[in-house]
């Protein structure tokens, strides 16, 4: 399980993008997580939303979680699914 970094006063870019493939093209499970999402006001945020929608549209099975490490916001979110895409690899790998 590959979890990835995007900081939120970026967004998402095109190398993000080409990394982001080339993981999905070595079969391996991803988990984006949104850092300093903390640091943008609240329009931002909606068209943050909007745009990262937007922008993962051609991966709709990808999931993204808003985090803040300095906050520690979003933790628990981010090991909550850890366990559910670990849980879901481990049942994959025995069902061969």
């Amino acid at each position: 399980l590959i979890l990835y970094i995007i900081d939120a006063e970026e967004g998402i870019t095109h190398q993000d993008h080409r990394l982001i493939n080339l993981i999905l093209d070595n079969r391996k499970q991803i988990l984006i997580l949104i850092n300093k999402y903390d640091l943008i006001d609240r329009y931002i945020k909606e068209k943050w939303h909007e745009e990262t929608t937007y922008s993962l549209k051609n991966y709709p099975y990808l999931d993204y979680i808003c985090t803040s490490a300095m906050k520690k916001i979003g933790k628990y979110k981010v090991l909550e699914k850890v366990i559910t895409l670990k849980n879901i690899e481990y049942h994959h790998k025995t069902s061969y």
